[in-house]
């Protein structure tokens, strides 16, 4: 059964501004370590494909806190998850802290879709009740 859907389409160019302007103090907000990590090995925040990276996973956050039903708040931060790739290159959403136990005590499992095109990050999360 669903438990929630949300959706997020993000322009990479106010991500790409931010990191231009203010170098990594927006990829530390949004990205948890093991993300952060990623980021570094793609370039950074003068690198397109390190900008490419902060806005997809800022996009899937949104999507994912929309689908929990809060938004980016007090039960939903940035760093309660990490949006990683499995071994095909898939992205999978790992919950971390008091996110990962309210998402095991409720039996929840989250779907994740990410996609770009030009300026234009989507990203789409879908919690399903066990």
């Amino acid at each position: 059964m669903i438990h929630g859907t949300g959706i997020d389409l993000l322009d990479m160019q106010r991500i790409a501004a931010s990191l231009k302007q203010h170098g990594d103090r927006l990829a530390l907000r949004v990205l948890h370590p093991s993300e952060f990590e990623v980021y570094e090995q793609r370039g950074g925040a003068q690198s397109v494909r390190g900008q490419r990276y902060v806005a997809s996973r800022f996009a899937a956050k949104e999507a994912f806190a929309k689908a929990w039903g809060t938004g980016i708040g007090e039960k939903v931060g940035f760093q309660g998850l990490s949006i990683l790739n499995n071994e095909a290159g898939a992205p999978v959403i790992v919950c971390h802290g008091s996110l990962a136990a309210a998402m095991t005590s409720a039996g929840l499992k989250a779907w994740i879709s990410i996609s770009d095109e030009g300026d234009l990050v989507i990203a789409q999360v879908i919690i399903e009740a066990l």
